[in-house]
């Protein structure tokens, strides 16, 4: 792996660990919540190199899910983010030609965020926000490949993860807040090798996600 990428992954941790001691510093004077969350996913459509050429890969819209704890200061939230997710591919195909038959393979996603919010007063109970995060993921491409040949690209990666945040939340109660949000996360591009078998090529794998998420944050 690249120093630049190493070093650019230490200074993402550093600022994750500031950006924790700093909120948590008011924790005493916060109100401390969890949240669990369901997000029907749209992955972007993905490429990788192999001996013969370019693949290019489609995926099906599936689902993933999170769970976080955080804090909430006046409009000011701010929490750690567990989020997992995996998309089965819908099809491969060779330099631009038609998609090969039997495809194979998914992504698996796993990451942690320190994300920041703002939440919008509007005097009722619904609070539109905007928030971002900053953090890490492992990326891994499973049995990439077709019924033939299956295991093509299968190898993962840890990389520097963002997303971007834009909702709605109802509060239900005084402890309860239902949300809907859309939410884009991407990484930077992992860096995989193909299998032995197919030649074993180093090749970049970008991956990135359009989200539509449902949740309930409890306040503690």
């Amino acid at each position: 792996m690249k120093l630049a990428t190493k070093i650019a992954k230490l200074n993402v941790i550093c600022l994750i660990s500031l950006l924790g001691f700093s909120a948590s510093a008011h924790a005493q004077d916060s109100e401390n919540y969890i949240s669990f969350g369901l997000g029907i996913i749209a992955t972007d459509d993905t490429s990788f190199q192999v001996a013969s050429g370019t693949i290019d890969t489609e995926f099906e819209d599936d689902w993933n899910y999170s769970a976080a704890y955080g804090w909430k200061r006046g409009g000011y939230r701010y929490e750690f983010e567990l989020v997992v997710g995996e998309d089965e591919v819908s099809s491969h195909s060779l330099n631009g030609g038609e998609p090969l038959a039997g495809a194979t393979g998914g992504t698996n996603m796993a990451g942690i965020l320190l994300n920041g919010y703002y939440d919008f007063s509007t005097g009722t109970a619904f609070k539109p926000y905007l928030g971002a995060g900053l953090g890490v993921a492992m990326i891994e491409a499973e049995d990439f490949g077709v019924d033939a040949i299956p295991d093509v690209l299968d190898d993962d990666d840890t990389v520097f993860a963002y997303q971007i945040m834009a909702g709605v939340g109802y509060d239900l109660s005084d402890r309860t807040n239902l949300f809907a949000e859309y939410r884009y996360l991407g990484t930077e591009s992992a860096e995989l090798t193909t299998s032995v078998s197919t030649g074993s090529v180093a090749t970049d794998f970008d991956f990135g996600s359009t989200q539509l998420r449902f949740g309930v944050r409890i306040n503690l």
